[in-house]
């Protein structure tokens, strides 16, 4: 520990006065950390910090590049005890090489919006719980981080009221899973939710279906398994669905067609069976249908007629059979993609006229 680098991350510690005390304060029910008064340091390791302050009753952002280890004493103070701070962003993703786990110490950015960590192949370990305590969070963004970062997502942020964005992509860690249980509150804002190509596995956890304001959810490349749960039709809000390239089994639920505001409905390079459900031709808003690549059989279902915003159909190489005569009142459809299926007959006139 004697080098930044050789550290489990402490790029992140508190005001010298309260960090001693600081794990044992800890709440050790919730793992929550006690609100912070003077501001936090961010310093020692090397690399660049871009902090962006607001300062209530002013209303102008101010951002400010520290070279961390150039500073002065190689810290970084943000103090909000004699300028109350509106909101803080800390960008902490150019070329700082990062290692060893995120410390419980980042439980205390609680006038922190938005954090990214991109690109720090030395991350271990699994988020902490103490993000819980960030309650100004509005964005967390974990991108092209290393193959021993990772782990269940600690259920306290998504008990977050302001976070809007959890955009966690490309990263190189096996043990990625979503918790299997958490409290949503009625009061949840979390608008988009994006999981892709990041190994996780596991189930759809039912809590997953309370999310309200859920406009986004995309947890496509990965491997989750198991049935597509009922209760996905519970996601009244969401116009952007992509379960893409898991290992979903089982039958399409029909809760599907309750999904009023849907646009986009992605199910492609799965393991599913059964029928098309009729009941996806309630989808008065769906511009884009894709089931290619799974198992499915039956025919196309004659509601599927009242699709009509579809613009993009794919329907490829699974076992389907009958005419797509039904598809000829589609008068937005501009792709259809049918191969390696067991359709018969002739494309319907009217069709892409």
């Amino acid at each position: 520990e004697s080098t930044p680098q050789g550290k489990a991350i402490r790029w992140i510690v508190c005001d010298d006065s309260i960090s001693v005390q600081l794990l044992e304060n800890q709440d050790p029910v919730s793992g929550n950390l006690p609100k912070q008064k003077h501001g936090f340091r961010l310093g020692r390791d090397a690399g660049e910090a871009q902090i962006c302050m607001s300062v209530i009753g002013i209303g102008t952002t101010r951002c400010k590049t520290f070279l961390l280890g150039d500073e002065l004493d190689g810290n970084i103070l943000l103090d909000d005890h004699q300028y109350p701070l509106g909101s803080i962003t800390v960008n902490i993703r150019i070329v700082n090489d990062l290692n060893g786990p995120l410390p419980l110490e980042i439980g205390y950015l609680i006038d922190c919006n938005r954090l990214m960590l991109e690109n720090h192949l030395g991350l271990t370990g699994p988020l902490p719980q103490t993000m819980g305590n960030m309650t100004g969070l509005f964005s967390v963004a974990l991108l092209v981080n290393g193959p021993k970062f990772g782990g269940e997502l600690p259920s306290s942020l998504f008990r977050l009221k302001n976070l809007s964005t959890i955009h966690i992509q490309d990263n190189l860690g096996k043990n990625w899973s979503l918790p299997s249980n958490v409290r949503v509150g009625d009061d949840t804002q979390l608008e988009r939710l994006l999981l892709v190509r990041n190994s996780f596995a596991g189930i759809i956890p039912p809590w997953l279906a309370k999310l309200k304001q859920l406009q986004t959810l995309d947890l496509s490349m990965n491997n989750f398994q198991g049935a597509i749960p009922e209760a996905i039709g519970d996601l009244s809000s969401v116009k952007y669905l992509n379960l893409m390239g898991n290992n979903f089994t089982g039958a399409l639920p029909s809760s599907l067609g309750k999904l009023p505001a849907i646009e986009v409905l992605i199910l492609g390079n799965n393991a599913l069976q059964g029928e098309l459900p009729a009941s996806i031709g309630n989808l008065r808003t769906l511009q884009l249908l894709n089931v290619g690549s799974n198992e499915l059989i039956s025919t196309i279902p004659s509601s599927f007629s009242n699709l009509e915003s579809l613009k993009y159909l794919v329907l490829e190489s699974n076992r389907f059979n009958g005419t797509v005569d039904v598809l000829e009142s589609m008068k937005n459809l501009t792709a259809l993609l049918t191969r390696s299926n067991s359709f018969s007959g002739a494309l319907p006139d009217g069709l892409f006229s």
